[in-house]
Order: structure tokens, then sequence, then C-alpha cells
């Protein structure tokens, strides 16, 4: 059986017949490629989005940038670690952590994305010596996107923090 050039480069495609109907086999048609180059193009600018609103909500947590919460979060956002609804939820949870450290900065280890999800590593940086056993404590963190905007998070953190 012949197979055709597939959406990446020229990798060819195995077609196949479908059981008891000739009819149906054969190569697929243009509109068939269209179509999926264009729900791939599609989930390659979700992705893309994905991970710079990700990446803007850590450049505000670092700046302190409280206000930038409102435009980052949904209104009916949920953390499903800390068991909260809302954007005010976030500012309380910033502010909570940079009052007990000052020097605190979330740095991007790892990130991947797709489509409305996007997974984090992170090490947290600014953490007194003392305050916690290992050197650098890390994040794990899973965002689901929404309107443009997170409106989920699931999380693991290594930092113990007094109260939670």
């Amino acid at each position: 059986m012949r197979g055709e050039d597939s959406l990446f480069e020229s990798e060819p495609v195995e077609t196949k017949f479908f059981a008891g109907s000739a009819s149906r086999a054969g190569r697929y048609s243009s509109s068939h490629k269209l179509f999926h180059a264009h729900v791939l193009d599609r989930k390659r600018e979700m992705t893309d989005d994905v991970r710079a609103i990700a990446q803007r909500m850590y450049e505000a947590f670092n700046a302190r940038d409280l206000t930038a919460a409102k435009t980052i979060f949904s209104g009916d956002f949920v953390s499903h670690p800390l068991g909260t609804i809302g954007v005010d939820s976030v500012v309380k949870a910033w502010s909570g952590l940079h009052a007990m450290f000052p020097d605190i900065q979330v740095i991007v280890e790892d990130m991947l994305a797709d489509a409305d999800k996007v997974a984090v590593r992170t090490s947290l940086h600014g953490i007194p010596a003392g305050v916690e056993e290992q050197a650098l404590p890390s994040m794990m963190e899973i965002f689901r996107l929404q309107d443009g905007r997170i409106a989920e998070l699931w999380g693991l953190s290594s930092l113990s923090r007094p109260g939670h």
C-alpha cells in the first residue's frame, strides 16, 4: 500500500483500509490535511499563550506586583492546594510569602506547556538559612488557563510555612 506525505516534512503516512469498505480507503484529502494543520497551529498558539501567561505570573510575583494578579488570574480562580477561590486569595498568599520572606524569588527551572495547561518546576531563592533544611526549596505547579487567564492551580511545595 502506498503512503502519502504527512504534515511534517516528507515523512510517509500509512493509509489504512476500513474493514469491509474499500470505498473509504485511500489518501487523505487536501482539506483533511489543512484541517489537521490548522488544529496543530492552534494548539501551538495556545501552548505559547499558556507559557507566556505562566511566565508573566512568576515575573509579577518576583516584582511584588500584586495588582497584576487581577489581569493574570480569573475572577473565580481555584487554588486546589490552598482550597481557596478568587484573585483576592492569590494576593493574600503572595503578600504572606513576601512578608515572611522579603527576599523571596521564584526561579523557573522547567516549564512544559500543552494546549490550555502548563506544568512548572521552580526553585525558591531568598529563603533564609535555617528556615529550610535543604538549600533551595522547590515547587511543582500545574496551571489551567481559560479565556487567557489562570483558572486553576494544582501544586506541591517543599517550603514549610507555619499554619499550612
